[in-house]
């Protein structure tokens, strides 16, 4: 199951979400946002129409964040707020297992996602995740190594239950030092609370395996992809 932050992020989160709906136009929503963190000593990444990513360095509850300094292993983490989206908990799980199993399949083209978590009632500013912080390379000449337009083709070819990869955008996506071009967005899933979005009832496992098999990978990321998988379509199915 997906881990729940610390209090302290739940209650930096819910002032984050109050500071932005403060601000009149984006500028000022993020003069207000840097303000409020550099007050704090954590970084403000990024501010979205939809999202707010800020990086905690060591300011979080102590015991909570040593956990999460062993678990990220060779990589920052970050914090995605979900300021304006309606997230249960059971859709915060749905996005944590397909993003899991995205990372599984295509290391070098999405961050790995520790956690997320879903607001319940009316609560504000308790939907979000916490990530694998991606850096962009520093060479302006990177070649892509890891295209996203191979994931694009699997979702097609698997029939995986993701709704689109956001190209709406250009900050969704970063080139890595390691070659990959990483989409950073949330994945939307055709089976969820967002309406308008076609399903694929079709999708199953086994045209998972039958790709897996066929690009040769291990039968132990076989074998994890199967439990994620079954675990996503018990989700998608409550």
């Amino acid at each position: 199951m997906p881990y729940l932050p610390g209090e302290s992020i739940k209650r930096t989160a819910q002032e984050v979400v109050k500071i932005f709906r403060e601000g009149d136009s984006v500028d000022e929503k993020e003069f207000l946002l840097r303000d409020f963190f550099k007050k704090q000593d954590i970084e403000l990444v990024g501010v979205g129409s939809e999202k707010i990513v800020f990086d905690p360095k060591n300011n979080f509850d102590r015991k909570w964040w040593h956990f999460w300094k062993k678990k990220k292993e060779d990589g920052d983490v970050v914090f995605v707020v979900n300021h304006d989206s309606v997230t249960t908990k059971n859709e915060a799980s749905r996005v944590f297992y397909m993003h899991k199993l995205m990372h599984l399949l295509f290391p070098n083209n999405f961050p790995k996602v520790y956690s997320c978590f879903g607001k319940t009632g009316q609560e504000l500013g308790k939907s979000g995740s916490v990530r694998e912080k991606i850096k962009p390379s520093k060479n302006k000449k990177q070649k892509i190594e890891y295209p996203i337009a191979v994931v694009e083709d699997a979702i097609n070819e698997i029939r995986l239950p993701v709704f689109e990869l956001d190209r709406g955008d250009e900050d969704n996506f970063i080139v890595s030092g390691d070659g990959g071009q990483y989409y950073l967005d949330d994945l939307i899933m055709r089976r969820s609370y967002r309406d308008g979005y076609p399903e694929w009832p079709d999708w199953s496992i086994d045209k998972l395996i039958a790709y897996m098999t066929d690009k040769n990978y291990s039968n132990s990321d076989i074998n994890r992809a199967r439990k994620i998988a079954s675990r996503i379509q018990k989700l998608t199915g409550e």
